[in-house]
């Protein structure tokens, strides 16, 4: 029973770690985006 446990408190940390890397990820993708098309309209 305490190994299930165990098994599943880790598989829910690594889902939310996906999670958490997928959205910056996404994040950051969008933020590089933002700041060329920033850029490209200044110059």
């Amino acid at each position: 029973m305490k190994v299930t446990s165990d098994v599943r408190l880790l598989m829910k940390v690594l889902y939310y770690l996906t999670l958490i890397a997928t959205v910056g990820m996404v994040a950051y993708l969008f933020w590089l985006t933002f700041v060329t098309i920033y850029n490209g309209l200044l110059s």
